[in-house]
């Protein structure tokens, strides 16, 4: 089934720091878009509409959220590896 994506998904494993409610948390890309990323090894419990902020480095990314952002949204979906 062919998808339809307004960005390419690309492959890239990067560390980053997750920023939520003042507590930060350690995770990984596993895909980035223009627009997004797909966060992996996140150990903490995200609630669908909670703000988050990403960084890498010394680059902060927009809050995913905020609602002056028009396709802020949070994906509560667990990608941690089943057992």
């Amino acid at each position: 089934m062919m998808e339809k994506r307004n960005s390419q998904r690309n492959k890239m494993v990067l560390p980053v720091k997750v920023l939520i409610d003042e507590a930060t948390h350690l995770a990984h890309t596993v895909d980035i878009t223009d627009v997004g990323a797909q966060l992996g090894g996140l150990q903490a419990q995200l609630q669908a509409g909670m703000t988050i902020l990403l960084r890498r480095g010394w680059s902060q990314m927009p809050n995913y959220g905020d609602s002056t952002c028009p396709t802020a949204h949070s994906d509560a979906t667990d990608t941690s590896p089943q057992s």
